[in-house]
């Protein structure tokens, strides 16, 4: 099956002919033989590794700090500490089946858990614990790449939107 699109792309005429495979529903957009064609620059729209893998991040980073002050520290105040990694926990299967209000939500914890790990981060370097500074540090940064990833996929699919508007 063929197509034939046609538009004005920055006031140069572009064609364009799609070519569908058959069966598999891929398509492919060659330039039409004879009319130049400009290369465009078109935001992708994030796909859903992106949140599984900020997902994935944040559920590791959350489940490290606690498992890690679980069996070093030791039991004591479980609860208190259990809290924080349920509440995420909560929040991630809710974002991973679609709840857009979770992306918000999940800001929370991770800006109150770095408040904190920073604060524990920089005591630890102060009094010259380094390996326990440095796997601070490696958590903090694991929770503010999930943040990250949370928040680029939400502005790059509100600007495709807004071009395909």
């Amino acid at each position: 099956m063929e197509v034939r699109l046609g538009g004005n792309l920055h006031k140069q005429q572009v064609s364009l002919v799609t070519l569908r495979a058959p069966g598999n529903g891929y398509s492919r957009a060659l330039p039409r033989p004879g009319v130049p064609m400009t290369s465009t620059m078109s935001p992708v729209a994030p796909t859903r590794t992106d949140v599984t893998a900020a997902i994935a991040v944040l559920l590791l980073a959350e489940a490290t700090l606690f498992f890690t002050f679980f069996f070093i520290v030791g039991p004591f105040a479980t609860l208190v500490r259990l809290l924080p990694l349920a509440a995420v926990l909560v929040l991630c299967t809710a974002l991973y089946r679609g709840q857009e209000w979770a992306r918000w939500a999940l800001l929370a914890p991770i800006a109150f858990r770095v408040w904190r790990v920073v604060l524990l981060t920089a005591a630890a370097w102060g009094l010259g614990r380094t390996g326990i500074a440095l796997f601070l540090t490696f958590i903090i940064l694991a929770e503010l790449f999930a943040a990250f990833i949370l928040l680029d996929s939400y502005l790059v699919r509100r600007q495709s939107v807004r071009i395909r508007l």
